[in-house]
């Protein structure tokens, strides 16, 4: 299965004219989080592209993983390839190594400090997961 996110089409149905990388997306990018169970991992552009249907917005995704406190599974999150953004921190102000004991504790196993790939779930599979938990209406945008 080609995992690559799609760089020029746009998903027809979780796409909107007014969905912007900025604060109206954030509870978008918080209720996609909120899909990666223990044990898993997904990445900033996985989120961005369900959220916006291309991983150009993976960064904003990242921006609100590490400044919302109310952020779900932020250290289930990580950057392409299941690295730990150097610049992770914890509400406490641990660095990257909390992260790692964290996702340790989860069940996610790592491999020369990359996360194991057979734990990714994708954008597909966040995509599938979204549909069935119908979080578009639980965004603050509304119905699509």
């Amino acid at each position: 299965m080609d995992r690559s996110a799609p760089q020029a089409r746009r998903h027809p149905i979780r796409t909107s004219a007014h969905l912007t990388a900025t604060a109206e997306a954030r509870p978008r990018y918080a209720a996609i989080a909120a899909l990666v169970g223990r044990g898993e991992w997904t990445t900033y552009g996985d989120i961005s592209v369900v959220a916006h249907g291309t991983a150009r917005y993976a960064r904003h995704v990242g921006r609100a993983a590490a400044t919302e406190e109310a952020f779900p599974n932020a250290e289930r999150v990580l950057a392409a390839g299941g690295r730990i953004a150097p610049g992770w921190r914890a509400e406490h102000g641990a660095g990257p190594g909390e992260c790692r004991r964290r996702l340790e504790a989860q069940g996610v196993r790592f491999v020369r400090d990359r996360a194991d790939p057979g734990q990714r779930v994708g954008w597909e599979d966040l995509l599938a997961r979204s549909d069935a938990a119908d979080v578009a209406r639980t965004a603050v945008l509304g119905p699509w």
